[in-house]
This record gives C-alpha cells, structure tokens and sequence, in this order.
C-alpha cells in the first residue's frame, strides 16, 4: 500500500517550544508510533534544521531556507517547496498555512481572539491575523479546533461552516512513574505575560479565594 504523503508546517518546533510547538510535536510522536505508522509518510518543513527523535523511515525533515521564518517563508518559500513536492494534504497547526499551493490543506485554528477582541491586538497585526487565517481557514478541506466554544467562534467570525470544523481537545501525555503527593492548594498559569490574557482579573479572583483558602498559592 502506499503511504498517504502528509506535509507539515513544523516551524513551532524551533527554538523555545510554545504551546503550539508542544501540540505539534505530541501529534507528531503520536502518529508515527502508531501501529499503523507505515500507512503515512510525513514531510516536515522548516525555516531551520530540526532536530526531531522521528524514525527516518516515517518521515522526512527538511529545511527551506529564506525570508525568516514568518508570513514571507510561509507564503513564498514553504508555498513553493510544498507545491514542488506535491503531498496528498498539508497540515498546518498554527491559524495559518501557504496558500494556492496547490494541495488539500488541513487548518488548526487554536482560538480566533484576534477576530473577536481586535482591540487586543496592534492594528497592523491583526489585520495580518484575520485576514490570513480567514483565507487559510477557507481554502482548508478541513479545520481543526481545541473546543466546542472555538468552533462556534470560527463559524461566527471565518464565515466556515460548521460541517468542514472537526472539534478534538488537545490531551496531556502521561508521566512514567508519576505519583500524587499531597500538597497545598495551588492555582497554576502557565502561558506567555499579555494584556489579553486577563493576569489582573486572575489576581483579583484568587485574592477573594484566599479569603476562603489561606494556604492557596497562585504560581
């Protein structure tokens, strides 16, 4: 049988892992340990060589070169080395993906907060946002979101109809030998420092928790 040829956006990977480097590289571990895993091959672009524990045999690492590693390689340099290769579907899983290159996209769209609360963004940069992520979002043969909650966001705002939205919650891999411990209440934030993160309403909220529980700690 031959395998379906999937290429991936892998750019996220690079330097300080993020949350979406983080989801991108479980999906990756995931799909090419599966039992399955000779029934997909994956080539996986880069601005950058990467350095990725994935067996040579499932899939391929390579490195296009030029113009950073932002819009300009997404649109030009990725959009040609994808378009040159021809696989069966690229998957992008950061909002957005290299247009009229000529192959099925598949699109994860995290959240759609620069369409719905544009006040929290730069002018320039949320334009640049919503106007790549609806044109990504619309040429996709499918989009990928985290929650129910998204979904309705991206029908509302990207104008995409429910039917080509597949909702699938992100998961947390295991830890060997993990044990529960006993401890003190703790409220945990872990994500970059932006207004649009609402940090003061979280302050505000654990103080009248406190109140209740004085052993608490916010981290």
């Amino acid at each position: 049988m031959t395998p379906l040829r999937i290429g991936v956006d892998a750019r996220e990977l690079l330097g300080a892992t993020t949350g979406v480097g983080r989801y991108l590289g479980e999906l990756l571990r995931r799909w090419t340990e599966r039992d399955d895993w000779r029934s997909r091959r994956f080539l996986v672009y880069a601005p950058e060589p990467l350095a990725l524990p994935l067996r040579p045999d499932a899939a391929e690492l390579r490195t296009v070169s030029g113009g950073g590693r932002g819009t300009w390689w997404e649109q030009v340099h990725l959009r040609r080395a994808v378009a040159r290769d021809r696989p069966d579907v690229f998957f992008a899983p950061a909002y957005t993906a290299p247009l009229v290159a000529g192959v099925p996209l598949a699109v994860t769209i995290h959240d759609v907060s620069f369409a719905a609360h544009p006040e929290w963004f730069r002018l320039r940069e949320g334009m640049r946002r919503r106007w790549l992520t609806r044109r990504s979002a619309r040429s996709a043969s499918v989009v990928f979101t985290d929650s129910e909650f998204s979904r309705s966001e991206i029908e509302r705002h990207l104008g995409v109809s429910g039917g080509r939205i597949q909702v699938i919650p992100p998961g947390v891999a295991p830890r060997q030998g993990a044990t529960i411990e006993t401890r003190d209440p703790l409220v945990l934030y872990v994500g970059s420092i932006f207004n649009r993160r609402r940090l003061p309403d979280l302050i505000a909220a654990f103080a009248v928790a406190a109140a209740q529980a004085p052993d608490a700690r916010l981290i």
